[in-house]
């Protein structure tokens, strides 16, 4: 699948010790949640360069992957670097 939109925030989820990219319009208890795990921080800064955030935060991305569920909510699971592509500067 990929999932398309423009990024509201990226944050760590401490309680659960995963990170978590906010689409604009996206429920965060019901919608789409794209996800990744602090061991793939370094790859993501690699290839998008700096702060996380900083970079994504109002861009609109392309985030490609396979939709699973945890507690009913669709997940994507971002394992790789290259599943987050910006789509303008």
């Amino acid at each position: 699948m990929i999932a398309e939109g423009r990024v509201v925030r990226v944050e760590l989820r401490r309680a659960e010790n995963v990170y978590r990219i906010d689409l604009r319009g996206v429920d965060r208890k019901r919608g789409l949640a794209c996800t990744f795990a602090p061991q793939l921080v370094t790859a993501l800064v690699q290839r998008l360069g700096g702060d996380l955030d900083g970079k994504l935060r109002g861009k609109r991305v392309q985030i490609t992957g396979t939709v699973d569920f945890a507690d009913g909510q669709p997940i994507i699971e971002i394992r790789r670097a290259d599943q987050v592509k910006v789509m303008e500067p």
